[in-house]
């Protein structure tokens, strides 16, 4: 079973695949290359995407001004005093920094941060995950299994990541609650037969660590998001 046919029948949920991958000599390097090629090729698709949205859809700085050309001309703008005017060209720039994000427009400057910062998040949530599962199944429901094979089976549970990419077609939107879901099932395969221990307990390994993994999780993509917003204002302003 290659590396390729060994993804697939993970995505699927085949528990030969996460047998196979707790086999492998270096499961920990595999799954850590894993997470790192999945988690580019999205990103990189995601750039290529709006790269292209932006090249080929309307020129929002073009629309932005022409909507206040309108406004400056309009007989209500003069009735509002000279203080009044600076403030609202200053929520107007503001609201068109934030709007278009917030309905879907493309940002590929973030997308360009996302080739480093989303391998990055993948990693640190692999590892908080897999030492929380791994410190629950070996000491608190008594599996038998090793860090670095766990971590590398653990890998396997990226997997459903992969419907991300159908998100780069037009119209396409991908539940995230669904891809969520399913790899939480492919996590508990790996917790399941990395320490071989019985469906209860693999069950409750899994949701146990994804609940105390929540806070961790969050403060890792906060981490990441507030960098990726001062990046993008950085360049917002030197583009200025």
């Amino acid at each position: 079973m290659n590396v390729l046919t060994m993804c697939v029948n993970a995505l699927f949920l085949r528990p030969d695949a996460y047998a196979r991958m707790r086999e492998t000599k270096k499961a920990l390097l595999t799954g850590l290359i894993l997470i790192i090629v999945l988690a580019l090729l999205i990103s990189v698709l995601a750039l290529v995407g709006d790269v292209v949205e932006v090249a080929t859809g309307p020129d929002l700085g073009a629309i932005k001004d022409v909507v206040w050309r309108g406004m400056v001309t309009s007989s209500w703008w003069r009735q509002i005093p000279p203080e009044g005017r600076q403030q609202a060209q200053q929520m107007y720039d503001l609201g068109w920094q934030l709007f278009p994000q917030m309905f879907g427009a493309p940002q590929p400057v973030n997308k360009a941060v996302d080739l480093i910062a989303r391998p990055l998040i993948w990693l640190a949530d692999w590892l908080i995950y897999g030492l929380i599962a791994f410190a629950l199944a070996k000491f608190v429901f008594k599996g038998e299994g090793k860090l670095p094979i766990f971590l590398g089976v653990l890998a396997l549970a990226a997997m459903p990541q992969v419907f991300e990419l159908l998100q780069i077609l037009p119209a396409v939107e991908i539940d995230g609650l669904l891809i969520t879901l399913w790899s939480l099932c492919c996590a508990y395969l790996a917790i399941k037969v990395s320490f071989d221990l019985p469906v209860t307990k693999a069950f409750w390994t899994t949701l146990l660590t994804w609940l105390l993994a929540l806070i961790p999780f969050a403060l890792v993509s906060g981490f990441f998001g507030l960098i990726t917003s001062g990046i993008q204002m950085v360049l917002s302003g030197l583009g200025s």
